[in-house]
Parts: structure tokens; sequence; C-alpha cells
């Protein structure tokens, strides 16, 4: 399906292809946060997801909740609600 969105390094390579969509706000930052230090956005969509999931069974790390935290300076209940698929 188009669009599709792809993730490129600093020297214009590709370090991901098919990325989510723009609007799933907290997923795109993870990944693009992470690129920039030189992971992978796969390995980085995987961690998110399973941070993501690991909130319903409160065993998100809290390395997660602390990047969260202060990547939108806001309490994790709040980022989350303004930045998980565009907030709505």
């Amino acid at each position: 399906a188009y669009p599709t969105y792809s993730i490129l390094n600093k020297d214009g390579s590709v370090m991901g292809h098919d990325v989510p969509n723009p609007s799933t706000q907290l997923i795109i930052d993870y990944m693009l946060f992470n690129a920039l230090r030189g992971k992978m956005p796969s390995k980085s969509f995987i961690e998110v997801n399973q941070e993501l999931w690991n909130l319903n069974t409160k065993t998100t790390s809290p390395e997660f909740i602390s990047w969260v935290e202060s990547f939108y300076s806001m309490p994790l209940g709040v980022a989350l609600l303004a930045n998980l698929n565009g907030g709505n």
C-alpha cells in the first residue's frame, strides 16, 4: 500500500523500509532517536512494541519509562495519550 515510509541515515542510505505511519508519533520518535545513535529501525520497532505491550503487564522497563518522560517532558500516561496514534 502507498505511501510507504523509510528511515535514512546521515549519509542518505536506507536504514529501514516500510516504517510505521508518522501519525504513530511515539513509535516514530523512538525509532528516529535510536537511528541517530546507529541502531537499526527494525530493532527499535521491536523494542518499542515490546515495551508498549509490557504496559499491559506492568513490566515496562524503567529505561523506557525514563526515555518517554524525558523525551516528551511529561509523565508516561500523558505522553502515551498524546503521542500514540496521533493522540486520537
